[in-house]
């Protein structure tokens, strides 16, 4: 008889996990869950087997552990706090009755009632009631009489799910139940990531009826200008009219040293409830020790904390560099613009490029400024349009590989700077050729100054048109721009056509293989193209299909990932001979190439080289929702991507053999020559949009709330694929 254990580890970090738990993920031969929650078991057990899954397929993932426990193995299935409160134990003993062979122990944790509880300082004493405000499995209706039950009853009252994206309100509506029986100045507590990084205690002022009022308690320390600051204690603090109007002052603290503050962002901070920024922009800037501090990056996450504490009335949010150049002030900007309670302030600081210009000792109004960080940069484009250009390289792209590429394309003299840690005292800054910079090591913290002698478009020595191969038009170099509202490109002359199917003599061709003329064209149906999609071309080989959809997507934009060099050289001669400045060449190996890639409407995947699964998890992680078409030339590749796109994750799976025949002369006539068949797999995400999404991440407990954001593999599609992997499938067609 095989054995499964339904094992709650508590809170989350191995300190909360009771010894029964652990010795039941030591007995296990393998441990199952959602990702999250398998990595904090691994914390206990770092050497076990394990299957990590994503969210949601719940009852998928459950008769997975008993399917592998009736086989005769010790499965662990692990969840968060206690597996009987809004955990596996339910759906597993419901499911077990199919599975005679299986004996099922439940290892009890600590809920989240219990650890929150206990962090809080405010033990569950006498009789309690813990309600879930996710209507996701219980209508709200339901949930509103439970409610007002346990509100009039008097009891403590420990509220699960109490707020999302999508359900920003439930909160603000319990609270209106529960104030018709509790009094308005009911003291309330909240915890977030229990035994987990990124911890959060407070407590709520009171019980209003616009919603519930929260400030941090582990910032308990309030300004108190003309006196001493004194700690107030748990319970007493003042209340904040939440008519009143708040400040939020965003301000560019320029490349790093606080000596570059502004006066003006000085006395911002100084009169400040609260400051915000990544770590970087705070280290530096002396903080009063009586305002809170906080440690935030994204914007989601800045809005939050300030939707969240409604006792802090003057905010300042700190950014790197300047705020109007390759910041996130513009989104936070718009993502405060329907708050009319809320006045934004916009204070510039000294930004990257004017510092290194200052420490040049010249002037940079005729650069050009583009961004490699956290996106995609082709250089070589990039290079090829700007005469002088600013790229903004820290945390993104390194200023070597980056240098690297202008020198496989021809622009090894470019001079190049390389500033690092500007401001700092450790600050440097490297002048030289792209080719000595090439192979360079350097810090993380820097930015690139490009500079091209001649006319923007090609470096000294150098032209695109002595390049092309005879009959190959030189393109214009009105074909590499493109205006800021992504307006509709010149037609190519190689290609004045709106349809598909361009003929494969008028791509320049090289030894790298390429996506026949037939397929294209039907390929590009299955995609469903528009004008404004953005196009992942993984495995683009010459650039057949990237330039067949940069001209369909005229507005939108083409990313060509492709790992051969010979292929990279090909795709951006193509790109250049059709004038589609929107394709871009992505030197590099899918998925790791895939990261910084803008988000996806659409993804053909022309090469995988075995990575089929990884590439078809990056882009659903990109977008839930997009549209995917694989190639096959082989049975084994043809059965891999018929389990992926067909699985639960998909919608519209589509499978199809295109065989075409060319006539080929023979003296006077013509016989028909058959190509090899390939068959194109198409499917579209079916994942929820992102509302929904969010929702089902606020879940902690739920097993239908896990957080989508983690990566993990699929779970039953997964296990079946790996088989087909065993046997020998791999591969893809180019």
């Amino acid at each position: 008889m095989g054995k499964l254990f339904v094992v709650g580890i508590g809170p989350g970090g191995p300190d909360g996990m009771t010894i029964a738990a652990r010795r039941a993920l030591e007995a296990a031969d393998i441990v199952v869950g959602y990702t999250k929650y398998v990595e904090f078991a691994l914390a206990a057990v770092p050497d076990a087997a394990h299957l990590a899954t994503p969210m949601m397929h719940e009852v998928e993932r459950c008769r997975l552990a008993l399917s592998r426990a009736q086989s005769g193995e010790a499965v662990a299935l692990v969840c968060s706090g206690d597996a009987g409160v809004y955990g596996m134990a339910s759906p597993v003993l419901e499911l077990a009755e199919d599975y005679p062979d299986v004996d099922v122990d439940v290892i009890a944790g600590a809920t989240a009632a219990q650890s929150g509880s206990a962090v809080l300082g405010a033990p569950l004493a006498h009789d309690f009631a813990v309600v879930s405000l996710s209507d996701l499995l219980t209508p709200w209706e339901v949930i509103e009489r439970r409610l007002a039950a346990v509100a009039s009853a008097d009891f403590c009252i420990c509220l699960y799910n109490p707020r999302s994206r999508k359900r920003a309100d439930r909160l603000s509506r319990a609270a209106k139940i529960m104030l018709e029986w509790k009094a308005p100045d009911t003291l309330c507590g909240w915890v977030r990531n229990i035994g987990r990084e990124g911890r959060a205690v407070g407590h709520v002022q009171a019980l209003r009826a616009g919603g519930v009022r929260r400030r941090h308690v582990h910032h308990r320390v309030r300004r108190q200008r003309g006196h001493e600051a004194r700690r107030r204690p748990y319970g007493h603090a003042a209340r904040v009219s939440g008519d009143s109007m708040r400040k939020v002052t965003i301000i560019g603290a320029g490349p790093g040293n606080p000596d570059l503050l502004s006066r003006a962002a000085l006395d911002a901070i100084d009169i400040a409830d609260v400051v915000i920024g990544a770590h970087r922009a705070l280290v530096g800037i002396d903080v009063p020790p009586d305002v809170v501090r906080c440690e935030l990056v994204k914007t989601a996450d800045i809005v939050a904390a300030l939707t969240d504490a409604a006792s802090w009335q003057r905010a300042v949010v700190v950014m790197t560099g300047d705020v109007g150049l390759f910041s996130g002030a513009r989104r936070l900007v718009e993502a405060l613009s329907g708050d009319a309670r809320v006045d934004v302030r916009v204070i510039p600081g000294i930004s990257s490029a004017s510092y290194l210009a200052a420490r040049l000792a010249r002037p940079w109004q005729d650069w050009r400024f583009a961004s490699a960080h956290g996106v995609a940069c082709d250089i070589v484009a990039e290079a090829e349009r700007a005469g002088e250009l600013f790229l903004a390289t820290s945390g993104g792209e390194d200023p070597s590989r980056l240098s690297g590429e202008l020198v496989q394309a021809g622009f090894g003299d470019a001079r190049v700077t390389v500033a690092e840690r500007l401001s700092y005292p450790d600050e440097r800054i490297t002048c030289a050729t792209a080719s000595e910079i090439a192979g360079q090591t350097f810090d993380d913290l820097n930015v690139m100054l490009i500079e091209f002698a001649g006319c923007a478009g090609s470096p000294a020595g150098s032209s695109a048109a002595s390049e092309a191969p005879a009959g190959a038009s030189a393109p214009a170099a009105a074909s590499f721009a493109a205006d800021s509202a992504g307006a509709s490109r010149a037609a190519s002359s190689r290609w004045p056509y709106a349809s598909s199917g361009i003929p494969d003599e008028l791509f320049i061709r090289g030894d790298v293989p390429m996506t026949k003329q037939e397929v294209r064209a039907v390929a590009l149906a299955k995609l469903r193209l528009t004008a404004t999609d953005t196009v992942w071309d993984v495995g683009a080989g010459t650039g057949s299909v990237s330039i067949e959809a940069a001209l369909v997507a005229r507005a939108g934009s083409v990313w060509a990932v492709e790992r051969n060099a010979a292929g990279v050289r090909l795709i951006r001669e193509n790109a250049d001979a059709f004038g589609c400045g929107n394709a871009h060449a992505v030197p590099g190996v899918a998925p790791e190439a895939l990261a910084k890639l803008p988000v996806p409407d659409a993804v053909f995947v022309g090469g995988s080289a075995g990575e089929l699964p990884s590439i078809v998890e990056a882009a659903l992680e990109k977008n839930s929702q997009v549209r995917l078409c694989v190639p096959c030339v082989t049975v084994e590749t043809l059965t891999e991507a018929c389990a992926l796109l067909s699985g639960s994750r998909f919608k519209g799976f589509e499978a199809c053999q295109v065989s075409a025949a060319r006539a080929e002369a023979v003296g006077s006539h013509h016989l028909m020559k058959a190509q090899n068949p390939v068959f194109l797999v198409s499917a579209r995400g079916a994942g929820a949009d992102a509302d929904e999404l969010a929702e089902v991440g606020a879940l902690a407990e739920s097993p239908v709330g896990e957080d989508p954001s983690v990566e993990g593999k699929p779970s039953v599609e997964v296990v079946s694929l790996a088989n087909c992997n065993d046997a020998g499938g791999e591969g893809g067609a180019r």
